[in-house]
């Protein structure tokens, strides 16, 4: 039998579960004294488990997986499992899916909520508009990430050890990548806005990469080789939260960790290319979309100045 009242499956990427905070609080506040239990991607959850999850599972693990097929076939633990659950919560992209059926057919209380507009609709406004047709007083639609007491201490262990001087300019951190290499922005323009800021203000930078980076990795560091840049690689999530919490300014295309760092609170520019702003813009207190379109309507990218002149006015200078 499960170890709380309230269920919630999240199985997105990093940006996706970002977006889905304002969600996620309108859950938490909807049920006080409730424990909740998420279950999905454990390390991906790790970002905002400490607030929302007594208790995260994986998907992947059995008996978990055996959901994705027949119904015939998920085992009686599992539907025991379900049924003692006082309410499902499942993010989701599509409509009705297998796994959503077998969802309602072991539990009678299952709320779907669909994380892709079919419009051009921001995606908080989307998931929180589901959950007001449903009765559920909603959140504020901005995702607010804060780091916890001990990731912060991991944090400043990290630039201690790592002797990080920033005395002289803004840390400033910088995420080439994305989950598709269709939404990075050039590298070369990355490198030419890098350039001028250390120029002008002896910044200094911190380049994140995850999996999504490992094959350029070694082009990006070459690349930024002239450069006081400090790579951040494949560190858990929660500690990349903390550690760019602690930055002046975040550069990044559309990505998860660009969601993360204007759900921060960190002045955030994010470069788009071909995706919708309207859609998946990330939000915060401070966050610049940079993303032009050229005399025929059709997107392009932005030029290295662009970004640079958005860059300075976050900084104040």
């Amino acid at each position: 039998m499960p170890d709380a009242q309230i269920l919630i499956i999240h199985q997105g990427a990093i940006g996706d579960l970002v977006l889905s905070l304002p969600a996620l609080q309108t859950i938490k506040s909807s049920f006080p004294g409730r424990d909740i239990e998420m279950l999905g991607y454990p390390g991906i959850l790790s970002l905002v488990s400490s607030v929302f999850a007594h208790t995260t599972r994986s998907v992947d693990g059995a008996p978990a997986s055996t959901l994705y097929g027949d119904y015939e076939n998920i085992p009686a633990q599992m539907r025991q499992y379900l049924s003692g659950f006082e309410r499902l919560f499942v993010f989701s992209a599509g409509k009705k899916t297998g796994f959503i059926e077998n969802l309602q057919r072991c539990h009678p209380a299952v709320v779907h909520v669909r994380t892709f507009p079919d419009t051009a609709q921001h995606v908080v406004d989307y998931q929180l508009a589901q959950l007001a047709a449903l009765g559920f007083a909603t959140a504020e639609p901005v995702p607010q990430l804060c780091a916890g007491c001990d990731d912060m201490r991991r944090a400043d262990d990290f630039f201690r050890l790592n002797d990080f001087n920033i005395t002289s300019g803004p840390l400033i951190a910088v995420h080439a990548g994305s989950g598709g290499r269709h939404k990075n922005w050039p590298l070369s323009s990355v490198h030419i806005v890098m350039q001028h800021l250390h120029n002008d203000m002896k910044a200094v930078f911190l380049s994140i990469e995850g999996p999504a980076e490992e094959k350029t990795a070694g082009k990006m560091t070459a690349s930024l080789s002239a450069l006081p840049c400090f790579p951040l690689r494949n560190r858990d999530l929660p500690l990349v939260a903390a550690i760019i919490s602690r930055t002046t300014l975040f550069i990044g295309n559309d990505s998860g960790i660009t969601h993360m760092a204007a759900a921060a609170g960190i002045p955030t520019i994010a470069v788009f290319g071909p995706t919708d702003s309207a859609v998946w813009a990330p939000r915060g207190q401070s966050v610049c979309i940079v993303r032009e379109c050229g005399p025929d309507g059709q997107w392009r990218w932005p030029e290295p100045d662009t970004v640079l002149r958005e860059a300075r006015l976050l900084l104040g200078c």
